[in-house]
């Protein structure tokens, strides 16, 4: 428990506890919602954003910060096992601090579309699809800035993909599949086929994390 601690005081100094809540703060109070149905595809990519953010300096920080030296004498083992121990504190951070990004909305009140699924129904279609976009883009800017060894040109190549799959032209080419169809999907229909693009991110996650070993032996 006290390695989760001291792993903890170093991905999540106040600064970026501070920031994040901030950030969705000001979000639930600048981007208008109609009807509790916006509210999840309103926060899907502020909130993939700011796990990339948040992620970025995982472990390419300590890369820049010159302090992988010490830690190339530990076994990479350990060396894994730390940045493990932070991708998850992290995402339980952003996941909590999400889930209370979506009440923030309420403040708006909201009509609800359809009868089905309720208010509960939604949050809980929600977490779950914001729960699966924090993973991949919080492992998706951890590997990126490993592997170029710093955390801005990390964060720009990031951008310019998030940004290309957000735009028109990007909903349009990969429909159900762009790992945004939950935003995208049609709230008319309430057609499930926007799951293809979460199984999509949870393969991907899957096979960035199944690098990871690969990528910190040769660039961390």
């Amino acid at each position: 428990m006290k390695i989760w601690k001291t792993e903890a005081k170093i991905c999540l100094p106040f600064y970026k506890l501070a920031s994040s809540l901030a950030f969705l703060v000001i979000l639930a109070f600048i981007r208008p919602v109609v009807f509790a149905e916006e509210i999840g595809p309103a926060m899907e990519s502020p909130v993939a954003f700011l796990a990339a953010a948040l992620g970025a300096d995982t472990w390419a920080g300590e890369i820049t910060g010159g302090r992988t030296e010490v830690l190339r004498l530990s076994r990479e083992k350990e060396k894994l096992r730390a940045v493990l121990r932070r991708y998850v504190i992290q995402n339980l951070w952003l996941f909590g601090s999400a889930l209370a990004g979506y009440g923030l909305f309420y403040w708006q009140r909201p009509e609800t579309l359809h009868s089905e699924p309720d208010g509960l129904g939604l949050f809980a279609l929600y977490a779950a699809a914001i729960l699966v976009t924090l993973l991949f883009w919080s492992a998706f800017s951890m590997t990126v800035c490993t592997l170029v060894r710093s955390i801005w040109p990390g964060l720009a190549l990031l951008l310019a993909v998030l940004v290309g799959l957000t735009s028109k032209a990007g909903e349009e080419f990969l429909g159900n599949w762009n790992l945004f169809s939950y935003a995208c999907r049609d709230l008319e229909t309430g057609d499930i086929r926007w799951l293809y693009g979460k199984g999509v991110s949870l393969a991907l996650t899957a096979a960035l994390l199944l690098l990871l070993p690969g990528i910190l032996r040769k660039r961390g």
